[in-house]
């Protein structure tokens, strides 16, 4: 008697979303044999082995294939699944200021059975890395703006990407005031309002051996000008650093140096600027009316948060120094810089 033919299959093939794979019989069918394939999403085929190219979600389920010789016939079925990651994203720390770290990493829902055997990270400024998680130091210059892609490979042969922009922020700010010190005090007071349209620049302080300096670092690296009704002026989009502001002074206008009647006093020279108190007078003249501050340092997330941000006690406030004034006073004598005016006494 003939042997009765018959076929085999794996009772179960996982496998990945986007795979290519081939389904193998094992059959005591000899030459002549034939094959007939039915499966997900029409699928069929009449070779010994099916071939699926690129699953699809509706390519999932069952495949049956059947082989017929001389009269006889047999059939098996194997239920393919997918293995793939239903979410694939990047995470973490993605959304930082310059001077912070970029970590990346992966968010992902998986089988709890399966983890990559490997990581490949690529990215901007030729970054590469093979570790779960990244951990970039962000620069001024913003080089490591870009695409990030994460590709994960797991045992059963899925690979899983992932692709991310993350944002790097230029967050500090630094400002305020040039008033009017009508009193020359070095003190902003109540009734003493401020001076519109006065230039201001902002430059780097110069470093040398390691520390900063009250010298500045080439060209300003922003202008303005004060506010027309109000007297302010604002530098933003900047990084961790030291820097000096200066402002030019108006014709007939003098740096405040808190003693009424005098060419010096505790404002002149300023002590410091760097010293995070508002509504006093930082500024030190330079050279004719030019007025310049000591170095300030700005820190992400440092800031003082008592100096009338709109944004009190949010991370914005923290990132923004709002206490660099500038007292000008009106020379009594402005032909004579520093001049002392005559003062008449009564005899």
């Amino acid at each position: 008697m003939k042997a009765q033919i018959s076929i085999s299959v794996k009772d179960t093939i996982p496998t990945c979303l986007g795979a290519n794979f081939k389904i193998a019989t094992t059959t005591n069918a000899g030459t002549g044999a034939t094959f007939s394939w039915q499966g997900p999403n029409g699928y069929t085929s009449s070779e010994k082995d099916a071939t699926i190219t690129n699953l699809i979600d509706k390519g999932m389920g069952v495949y049956t294939v059947t082989v017929s010789i001389t009269g006889q016939s047999a059939t098996a079925t194997t239920l393919v699944k997918s293995n793939a990651i239903e979410v694939a994203v990047i995470g973490g720390f993605t959304n930082v200021c310059v001077g912070e770290n970029l970590r990346l990493r992966d968010v992902i829902i998986r089988n709890a059975n399966e983890q990559p055997l490997s990581y490949a990270w690529t990215g901007p400024d030729s970054y590469t890395s093979t570790a779960s998680a990244t951990n970039i130091p962000t620069t001024e210059d913003l080089r490591q703006v870009g695409t990030y892609t994460l590709t994960e490979t797991y045992e059963n042969g899925c690979i899983v990407i992932a692709s991310l922009v993350p944002t790097v922020n230029k967050c500090l700010s630094i400002g305020n005031l040039v008033w009017n010190d009508t009193n020359n005090d070095g003190l902003n007071n109540n009734t003493e309002v401020g001076l519109g349209n006065v230039a201001v620049r902002l430059y780097k302080a110069k470093i040398e051996g390691g520390s900063p300096t009250n010298n500045v670092d080439g060209v300003a690296i922003q202008t303005t000008t004060t506010n027309a009704t109000t007297g302010k002026y604002l530098f933003a989009n900047l990084v961790p650093g030291f820097y000096i502001v200066e402002v030019e002074a108006p014709t007939d206008y003098k740096s405040s140096v808190g003693v009424n009647g005098s060419p010096t006093g505790i404002y002149e020279p300023s002590i410091s600027a760097n010293d995070d108190i508002n509504n006093d007078d930082d500024g030190t003249t330079v050279s004719g009316q030019t007025v310049r501050t000591n170095y300030i340092e700005l820190s992400n997330y440092t800031e003082p948060q008592n100096d009338g941000d709109s944004t009190n006690g949010t991370a914005a406030d923290k990132n923004s120094n709002l206490t660099i004034d500038f007292g000008l006073h009106k020379s009594e004598c402005p032909a004579i810089p520093k001049c002392v005016p005559f003062i008449a006494k009564k005899i």
